[in-house]
């Protein structure tokens, strides 16, 4: 538990002048964290990697900083799920999507956000948020999923999208 509570202290101070809507930064990580405790994540690295998978994309903290304290581990899960540069967001999932696929952690590291971010821009009837990642969710689907892992949380997602309960390895067969 101290490792948690260190990422959480550590997240915190990184985005202390960040927002999340109205909210401060933090809560957007701490319920990422809530998702992949929800599906049943309890390894410390994946946790710590909640709290910190955006802090390479937004803050000062350094990978250095992220493997000193937390592991090498927890640094390469959040190096995947950092954005890749591009010219808009379409090009840096393009180039970070591929890293992500080749690991299974580190998807679920994604869908937890994924989910995170869905559920957040539902509870404050966020709009432009659900029409944007309807939009995109096809492709993020096709290049994330992968048959037998992960089939809870697809589905849960599956569903915040609008596509109801569908097993998700017909929905991948469709495409």
């Amino acid at each position: 538990m101290q490792a948690l509570q260190a990422a959480e202290a550590i997240a915190s101070m990184a985005h202390k002048e960040q927002k999340y809507g109205t909210f401060p930064y933090i809560k957007h990580l701490g319920d990422v964290v809530a998702v992949l405790i929800r599906f049943g994540i309890t390894d410390k690295d994946m946790l710590c990697a909640g709290w910190l998978h955006d802090s390479l994309e937004d803050t000062e903290l350094t990978p250095l900083a992220i493997e000193a304290t937390f592991g090498r581990r927890t640094l390469d899960l959040v190096q995947r799920v950092t954005n890749e540069p591009g010219k808009n967001r379409k090009e840096r999932h393009e180039k970070t999507y591929p890293k992500i696929q080749a690991s299974d952690d580190a998807i679920t590291l994604k869908l937890a956000d994924r989910i995170a971010n869905t559920e957040a821009s539902i509870d404050l009837r966020d709009g432009g948020k659900i029409k944007m990642y309807a939009k995109e969710y096809d492709g993020f689907r096709e290049k994330l999923y992968k048959s037998g892992t992960h089939d809870a949380m697809w589905r849960h997602l599956d569903f915040l999208m609008g596509y109801g309960n569908n097993d998700p390895s017909e929905r991948s067969q469709a495409w």
